[in-house]
């Protein structure tokens, strides 16, 4: 009896870890150009900022510790949308608070859902944004492609 204890308790270990490693594994990332909009989950968000190779070289360098894996992506985005680096109090700048960013927009009639699309063809990912918190999770990634593609959009 014991072994069959100990056996049904190894294999419930073991769905339990392969549950936890199959739910903490990154989505493919949203491609450079895409037609379908992708959500600004921080899921999404991380699996474009970490599966990315010039924008994760980018926000490695540029957020040391914060956005060096997928898991520490989704971890620093559960606390919040990291303040962006570049080009803070620059007056055409897209640098600082993107939370406070995305405020500002739906002061100018941004509503949610809003796609962030750039001109046909710009290599930059389609993001969908639900809310507010999404919008800052997608102008940070779409400033972080800016950045390591030679500058900001625009």
């Amino acid at each position: 009896m014991k072994k069959l204890l100990a056996a049904g308790a190894i294999a419930a270990l073991a769905l339990v870890t392969v549950g936890a490693s199959a739910a903490s594994a990154a989505p493919p990332p949203a491609p450079l150009g895409g037609t379908q909009p992708i959500p600004g989950s921080p899921a999404q968000v991380c699996a474009y900022l970490t599966g990315t190779p010039l924008v994760h070289d980018y926000v490695v360098n540029t957020y040391p510790g914060l956005i060096d894996s997928f898991s520490g992506c989704v971890r620093t985005f559960a606390h919040g949308t990291p303040i962006v680096a570049d080009e803070v109090n620059e007056p055409d700048g897209f640098g600082g608070n993107a939370y406070a960013q995305c405020a500002f927009l739906e002061t100018q009639g941004v509503t949610y859902p809003f796609v962030f699309a750039e001109e046909p063809g710009a290599p930059f990912p389609l993001f969908v944004g639900a809310n507010r918190a999404e919008c800052s999770r997608i102008l940070f990634a779409l400033h972080a492609t800016g950045e390591s593609l030679g500058g900001p959009p625009g």
